[in-house]
């Protein structure tokens, strides 16, 4: 055992905090070192603990970032603005979050999927709804989706055409 994970240092504490810590709930490295400062260590010792836990791969802002990203998308389309908002309010660093969501979303179409979640949406909705009504709607579910406002705008076109010709 090295002497960083001995118990009786100060870094051998602020490890076994940052362990007990994560075990609760995976967080990345800023929310780590903002738990351990919170508790009275220094910030270099946080930052010293944390080194020690991504040496061992007790935590990685990678591997959060992935996974918030995951869970995202499995609720439904998203685009770049809701999946690096979702990453910011956990702490992950920038080019830590361009880099998960550009390889998150690489290949996909983000007007393809704006379309069908545009589709799906108008489907549950009553036929004789108004098209204002309608278009403002599903415009809105698709922005809060992270999606720009020129892939809402001809998603919701595309999808109003599809609705008329059926």
């Amino acid at each position: 055992m090295s002497d960083a994970l001995e118990p009786n240092t100060s870094i051998g504490k602020a490890l076994d905090r940052a362990v007990t810590s994560l075990t609760r709930s995976p967080c990345t490295r800023a929310r780590l070192i903002e738990r351990l400062t919170k508790q009275g260590f220094t910030e270099q010792t946080a930052s010293d603990a944390c080194d020690e836990l991504e040496r061992l791969g007790y935590q990685s802002d990678h591997a959060i970032a992935e996974s918030v990203v995951r869970g995202v998308l499995s609720m439904g389309p998203a685009g770049k603005r809701l999946l690096m908002m979702r990453l910011r309010a956990r702490g992950v660093p920038n080019e830590i979050a361009e880099q998960v969501v550009s390889v998150a979303l690489e290949g996909t179409d983000a007007l393809e999927a704006a379309v069908e979640a545009a589709q799906k949406k108008m489907r549950s909705m009553p036929p004789s709804m108004d098209k204002q009504v309608v278009v403002r709607r599903v415009s809105s579910y698709l922005a809060r989706r992270g999606m720009d406002s020129g892939v809402c705008h001809e998603a919701v076109r595309r999808a109003w055409a599809e609705r008329e010709s059926s």
